[in-house]
């Protein structure tokens, strides 16, 4: 005797797949909810004020990318890197100014974070993805 549980056999199957399909459409949507929210950076630090630290991150950034170009024989692309890299340096100074920090300030944080990303990737250029995958986009939002 072979016969379905009576539960089972008076529910239509669109009841059915209501009951498994409403959790699962429920849980996507608050995942992208979720996700949007924190890949939307522009809430967090607006791109009309970046901070100091931000545009020193992204100064080294681009020395640290010229310096994989020059060692690449790409010294057409180091070129814009380095030129990135120096209106960067001249608005973090600025900022650094406006925050009460003195070129020294600026020339000591600028050391430490080019020891920072240089352990990054092992002192080693070839490593340069490292630093592009956590770099690249916010830095190009911020280059001239």
């Amino acid at each position: 005797m072979n016969r379905r549980p009576n539960s089972l056999a008076r529910q239509p199957l669109a009841s059915l797949k209501t009951i498994i399909l409403g959790p699962l459409v429920l849980w996507l949507s608050v995942q992208g909810i979720v996700s949007s929210a924190l890949d939307n950076d522009s809430r967090l630090e607006p791109e009309t004020a970046p901070s100091y630290e931000r545009v020193l991150n992204c100064a080294v950034y681009y020395r640290m990318t010229a310096g994989q170009l020059r060692q690449n024989q790409h010294t057409a692309l180091a070129a814009g890197a380095i030129e990135k890299m120096q209106a960067l340096i001249e608005r973090g100074r600025e900022l650094g100014a406006e925050n009460g920090l003195t070129a020294s300030d600026y020339d000591r944080d600028w050391s430490a974070k080019v020891t920072e990303m240089t352990d990054r990737i092992n002192r080693n250029y070839a490593n340069i993805r490292l630093l592009k995958s956590r770099y690249a986009r916010p830095c190009e939002a911020l280059s001239p």
